[in-house]
């Protein structure tokens, strides 16, 4: 067998299908209130509510009073909301919580402070200085730069994602394979010479902190694993399978969340990396240029889920 990853990938795919059809996860405490102690990975401001990200839990407060900053830790007692529950004429929205690897909704009342997670607390600050900076110089296309560079899409309008989405650029606001790949090849330019080992140690956990800065979503994890496997090798100068090496890595996801099969970022960012694989050379060599072909054969695979959602 020629590709086995890719075999083990396929059932798991089907597995995973049925296994999330057929099994609900049963809770006993829709409504009634939990105390969760976790750390404070995210936080967003939005017109109702003041969202946050707690451990495996997404936590809005409504009164927009609390003032939990990321980086840390607490222990918070609120509303649980049943997941089970939370299916909105066409979309479920519990099934889509899943799919990104939460296991609940909260409606905060109160919190108190434990300690302090130093990464998250500076990856947040980092992320906040750059992106003030970015408004500060380049004031109406920041929204626009900031979606590029750190993946706040939230700030984009309406209008301008749906621009993105009609045109089939839509790659280029999402955080995947395009931007690991720019900035792991500058990674490797500065460090020019230096020993492969060193190199690979140095490139891996630069893109582990830009993820943990851009929110760790599944076309990032994706593009850095992917990427990563390609370096590892070039510096063990060996030949790497492409599709083999992206199925291992649906692979991991697929045992570590089933409910991810259901999530639109695992879905285009798999199509798109296939579909480069498979159609970039053929495409390319008709036109004879790079960006035009990358973007024609990411879309082959993607335009169907586009409009399907």
């Amino acid at each position: 067998m020629r590709r086995p990853f890719l075999i083990i990938f396929i059932i798991l795919l089907i597995v995973s299908f049925i296994y999330t059809n057929i099994n609900t996860i049963n809770t006993d405490c829709d409504n009634e209130d939990i105390e969760v102690i976790g750390i404070v990975k995210y936080k967003k401001e939005k017109e109702r509510y003041n969202e946050y990200t707690v451990g495996k839990f997404v936590v809005r407060d409504y009164t927009k009073h609390k003032t939990m900053k990321v980086g840390s830790e607490i222990k918070l007692t609120g509303e649980f909301k049943d997941l089970n529950k939370m299916s909105y004429e066409s979309f479920d929205y519990g099934r889509y919580l899943r799919s990104t690897g939460y296991k609940g909704l909260i409606y905060l009342k109160d919190y108190s402070i434990l300690g302090n997670d130093l990464m998250y607390e500076y990856i947040y600050k980092v992320k906040s200085y750059i992106s003030n900076t970015i408004r500060y110089l380049y004031k109406t296309n920041s929204d626009f730069i900031n979606s590029i560079m750190l993946g706040q899409k939230d700030d984009l309008s309406q209008n301008e994602k749906l621009i993105f989405t009609r045109t089939g650029t839509s790659h280029i606001i999402a955080i995947s394979g395009l931007h690991t790949g720019i900035l792991s090849g500058l990674i490797i330019f500065i460090m020019g010479r230096i020993n492969k080992i060193y190199k690979l140690v140095v490139l891996s956990i630069m893109m582990f902190l830009y993820s943990t800065m851009v929110g760790n979503s599944p076309s990032i994890i994706r593009s850095i694993m992917f990427m990563i496997s390609l370096y590892l090798s070039f510096f063990l100068d060996r030949k790497i399978d492409k599709i083999s090496t992206l199925s291992f890595v649906g692979i991991l996801f697929v045992i570590n969340n089933p409910y991810i099969i259901y999530n639109v970022s695992f879905q285009l960012s798999f199509l798109a990396t296939l579909s480069i694989i498979y159609f970039y050379d053929y495409i390319n060599n008709k036109l004879n240029i790079k960006i035009i072909s990358l973007t024609l054969s990411a879309n082959i695979l993607t335009i169907p889920i586009i409009y399907y959602n």
